[in-house]
């Protein structure tokens, strides 16, 4: 129908063309005007020929057909467990430097909202059966985020299993080859003495965090001084384990007032242990 109608309006205004050129006076170029005006409207022709029936998948002005050149055809990740209406979206995936990939995403399964990841080889070829990433069946888990590097899968996810603070961020580890076995990270070494370290950044604008460590169980008191000797502001001031910490100071006084750039003296008292240092605020 489209085709019809729009050669008609063309074959009106190449009459309308036509019917002026004729009342015009002879022109020597009038054969010339018309051969071009015939050209013109077979392009056209050819044109509304190809809308009106393209051929599957081809271009409608080169002729070519377009093919995907796939490494891998189209495959389902998602093994067919569950309720027949389970979902499963929200994916990501993630590759090392030899290929191997891996894909997580939420999947409604078991009834809950849980994060599956499934493993490849770089040849597309399923390396073991879907895992469950999140090890609690508690609440809701979703947006997941992946990476795979050094053997590890470190995943992230949404989580509201506390309820009391409502949706937080989770992460866990994992080893490629054993993937249902969470990597837990090393513990720190005690600290063996007392330590005050340097801020950073330093100079700052407009926070700084400092750190100290703790070899024994102390009263700890961290106090920000100007360089006249008042104090500014407490930032730490409670009995605290043996370990490291920090502690951060945002460049004001006890009552909420920002401080003019200058160095101020951070001085950390625990125990009989005592040690300062200079931090330098720029505005």
């Amino acid at each position: 129908m489209y085709n019809n109608f729009f050669s008609a309006l063309f074959f009106l205004l190449l009459s309308g063309v036509a019917l002026s050129l004729a009342q015009q006076p002879a022109h020597p170029h009038e054969g010339e005007i018309i051969k071009i005006l015939r050209e013109q409207q077979e392009r056209r022709d050819f044109i509304f020929n190809k809308l009106a029936d393209p051929p599957a998948h081809q271009s409608l002005f080169t002729g070519k057909v377009k093919t995907l050149n796939a490494i891998i055809p189209d495959f389902q990740v998602n093994e067919k467990g569950g309720p027949n209406y389970a979902d499963q979206k929200y994916p990501s995936i993630s590759a090392d430097g030899s290929g191997n990939f891996v894909i997580t995403w939420y999947d409604n399964r078991n009834g809950d909202n849980d994060i599956y990841a499934q493993r490849y080889s770089s040849d597309g070829i399923t390396v073991g059966t879907n895992f469950r990433v999140t090890n609690t069946g508690e609440r809701k888990q979703f947006a997941p985020d992946v990476k795979l590097w050094n053997g590890r899968i470190y995943n992230t996810w949404e989580d509201n299993r506390t309820i009391v603070t409502w949706y937080d961020i989770w992460a866990n580890v994992l080893d490629w080859e054993n993937p249902t076995r969470i990597i837990n990270p090393q513990p720190l070494p005690e600290p063996s003495a007392f330590i005050l370290r340097q801020n950073y950044p330093n100079p700052f604008n407009p926070s700084t965090t400092i750190q100290y460590e703790l070899p024994q169980d102390s009263e700890v008191r961290i106090s920000i001084f100007n360089i006249l000797g008042k104090r500014i502001k407490v930032l730490e001031n409670s009995r605290q384990q043996a370990g490291a910490y920090t502690v951060q100071w945002d460049g004001r006084d006890e009552h909420g007032n920002s401080q003019a750039s200058g160095i101020y003296i951070c001085r950390i008292q625990a125990g009989g242990f005592r040690q300062s240092i200079k931090l330098m605020l720029v505005r």
